[in-house]
């Protein structure tokens, strides 16, 4: 087929998409985009961190660990729960499905045994002299492990994944192979890519050439339906909860603080990200919650985020001591008094084209569309810094008067979302905004199809970080 086209975008809009041939362009942007988001160095590395582990450590931290453990694994249960009331079987995308299925057998794997990972945490703690003061901690623990396992089972057998080569019928347990890629992505994330899979075409259609101006009618507050969400994830926590005489707490173990779903209206492209997720109070844990943010975003991207970020924390230092003396509320639409106005422009409305990072963030001619909420299925603002880097963006929820805009750049610094770090491993921080912006900006300027050799599984999340 000839072409012109000079990147995988280019080639999308004047090759394939004229083809109408469907399942060709969402197969090579399927292909892409989960190369961004599977990974297999980082499960290799959490192994590898416990088993470093000192007796003298293990004695320290085993009962909290070990506590932290069990409300984990009764988040597990839940999340597998949620996502049966959600989708039925018959409901699945078959890739995001395996991406389920994948992930949730790698993080129950991090509890089983007594020789790895939680495993050998609760088994040290077992075995210490805290237990016989502490003995229902355990019992707590493994009644829960047995719970979350045979959810996992009963999901397996549903969906048909017991047939599977690596499906281990005398365990009933998935056997995942030292190779197999895994979803940087959280369950929640991947059950909200689903839904979306299942809403695409009332969401928006898939743009011909000389209709793309057609797209911009799309229903800017109308990505997801959240209220779905909302009623599903509430009736599930209270029918778990009655019928396990538990209460389910908000989500802090490997959930997302904020997902955002971006379309670009050119392509009919759409992609999720992810913030950070939250992590144990566990420092392998923690690292690996880092790796994978920053791996999501890639080096590339990461390294232009970067010098983007750095100038936005020098803008902000520039307004700082006026800002610190606005004081703190609640409020979500602060007076703006004359010293206070102007200081949201200084930040994001400076002229900042002569910094050639910013002219690398993706774009769209006719447009892209960013949706944030968070573990509420609440729609969300954008950040601040997020406001200025995808400044051509469509934002939804963005701050639409000075008083809004003030009391979110107050917020930000409060909760130090601004902040830029010189020479650390990770100087900031990245927004789910940014996740699913790398994926646009891979489809730019990568190869349409990345394969990883082999010996990469011989490498460390942390030796690949910048």
């Amino acid at each position: 087929m000839a072409t012109k086209a000079q990147n995988g975008r280019e080639c999308l809009l004047s090759d394939l998409l004229p083809e109408k041939d469907d399942h060709l362009w969402e197969k090579i942007t399927r292909d892409l985009f989960e190369q961004k988001d599977r990974y297999h160095l980082w499960r290799l590395e959490i192994h590898e961190r416990f088993a470093e582990l000192t007796k003298d450590e293990l004695d320290k931290k085993c009962l909290g660990w070990t506590k932290d453990g069990t409300k984990w694994l009764k988040e597990i249960a839940f999340d597998i729960y949620f996502a049966t009331r959600l989708f039925g079987t018959d409901k699945w995308d078959p890739h995001i499905l395996q991406d389920f299925i994948y992930l949730l057998a790698l993080t129950l794997q991090l509890f089983s045994g007594k020789e790895k990972c939680m495993g050998m945490v609760k088994e040290h703690f077992k075995n210490s002299k805290a237990f016989d003061r502490s003995e229902d901690i355990v019992k707590k623990f493994d009644k829960w492990r047995r719970h979350a396992n045979n959810s996992f089972r009963e999901m397996v057998e549903s969906v048909g994944y017991h047939k599977r080569k690596n499906w281990d019928k005398h365990n009933r347990r998935l056997d995942l192979e030292e190779g197999d890629k895994l979803s940087g992505a959280t369950l929640t994330e991947l059950l909200i890519r689903n839904q979306i899979q299942r809403q695409r075409s009332r969401i928006m259609s898939r743009p011909a050439k000389s209709t793309q101006q057609d797209t911009k009618h799309v229903n800017r507050a109308k990505l997801i339906d959240a209220t779905e969400f909302e009623n599903v994830y509430r009736e599930a926590k209270k029918e778990f909860e009655g019928e396990n005489k538990v209460r389910v707490d908000d989500p802090r173990f490997w959930h997302f603080h904020v997902i955002a779903v971006v379309a670009d209206l050119d392509t009919g492209i759409i992609v999720t990200g992810a913030s950070k997720p939250k992590a144990p109070k566990i420092p392998i844990f923690q690292d690996a919650a880092d790796n994978i943010s920053h791996m999501r975003v890639g080096e590339g991207f990461g390294s232009i985020i970067d010098k983007c970020s750095e100038n936005e924390w020098k803008l902000f230092n520039g307004i700082r001591n006026k800002l610190n003396r606005v004081p703190l509320t609640d409020s979500d639409d602060y007076p703006v008094t004359k010293e206070s106005a102007g200081l949201y422009d200084a930040v994001v409305n400076t002229k900042k084209d002569h910094i050639a990072s910013y002219q690398n963030i993706p774009s769209s001619e006719n447009g892209i569309i960013s949706w944030a909420f968070g573990s509420d299925f609440q729609f969300k603002r954008p950040c601040t810094r997020c406001q200025s880097l995808y400044s051509r963006w469509i934002l939804h929820k963005m701050p639409d008067t000075p008083g809004k805009k003030l009391a979110g750049l107050k917020q930000d610094h409060w909760s130090g979302v601004l902040k830029y770090s010189s020479g650390f491993k990770y100087p900031c921080g990245y927004c789910a905004e940014t996740v699913a912006a790398a994926k646009f900006y891979a489809l730019s300027n990568s190869v349409l199809t990345l394969v990883l050799p082999q010996d990469t599984d011989k490498i460390k999340a942390s030796d690949r970080a910048r």
